[in-house]
């Protein structure tokens, strides 16, 4: 059965992951070095450079100074580094590359000047996730138009089987969802726990983000690897609304999970009495 805390474990993983490690201030001229390009102190940047700091030296973190300034969109500064060397595919101990760093929170103008410096657009990190998958989930449009300018596979997966448009959903961004669909994002790819970008948007009570996805032609009736459907995930967690809207889509009400439970059977487990009559109302039966 699917623990109803699973988006917030992913939510914590996610910040954990991207945290901005700051660099140690003080120490040695590397520190100050990395000090100066996470804040586009960009001659400083050059001075230290001249004076012989090696540009693609890494700090405690595994950053590099590119990385820095990538994450922080200082563009100034990252054409300099590029400039005297800085290697465009270097990684820290999370495997991002400065183009998952700076998609990752936005930076768009970086990101095609990484794209335009050589960058793998498909590149990805220790996770799987690429800059493309890293940036959807965030919600940022620009970013991810670029991304799918440069080429990036829209379909690419990470380790567990997430892509761009599952990531899209999970948040429920529509306009984004659609800019991956009309890229040619694949509707009903699963997880590796059998999940659908429908599924995993029911479960979350995007309603709206659902109506799109089954105007799209998504699967209605497809089964994660519990037997359960895109209904069954939404009545188990109460969202009424997003349950009213598969069920006029035509959701099957009496599939039964691999437990040998229905939607109804998971509501009324769970107290959701006005989910149980909408459910007996489309034809439900114990």
């Amino acid at each position: 059965m699917k623990k109803h805390v699973r988006p917030h474990e992913v939510m914590i993983a996610l910040l954990l992951t991207w945290l901005i490690p700051t660099p140690a201030l003080g120490q040695d001229a590397l520190d100050q070095f990395m000090e100066a390009a996470r804040d586009g102190q960009t001659e400083t940047v050059k001075t230290f450079l001249g004076a012989g700091t090696e540009v693609n030296a890494k700090d405690t973190n595994g950053f590099t100074a590119l990385e820095y300034a990538a994450f922080m969109g200082r563009i100034e500064t990252v054409q300099a580094l590029l400039e005297a060397g800085a290697d465009v595919h270097a990684k820290d101990f999370y495997g991002r590359s400065a183009l998952v760093c700076a998609a990752s929170l936005g930076r768009t103008q970086t990101v095609k000047i990484l794209l335009a410096a050589g960058a793998d657009v498909d590149d990805k990190d220790g996770k799987g996730w690429t800059a493309l998958a890293t940036t959807a989930l965030l919600g940022y449009r620009d970013t991810v138009d670029a991304l799918l300018a440069a080429g990036a596979d829209v379909n690419a997966k990470d380790s567990r089987g997430w892509t761009a448009l599952w990531n899209t959903a999970f948040i429920g961004d529509q306009e984004t969802l659609q800019i991956l669909l009309e890229a040619g994002a694949e509707i009903d790819t699963q997880d590796h726990e059998g999940w659908t970008t429908l599924a995993n948007t029911a479960f979350m009570g995007h309603t709206e983000t659902v109506r799109v996805l089954l105007n799209a032609g998504a699967a209605i009736d497809m089964r994660d690897n519990q037997g359960r459907t895109a209904l069954l995930s939404a009545a188990s967690v109460g969202h009424r609304e997003t349950v009213k809207v598969l069920l006029n889509a035509g959701a099957d009400v009496q599939v039964k999970d691999s437990q040998g439970k229905t939607a109804s059977m998971l509501a009324t487990e769970e107290g959701y009495t006005e989910i149980v009559e909408l459910l007996k109302g489309a034809g439900a039966r114990e």
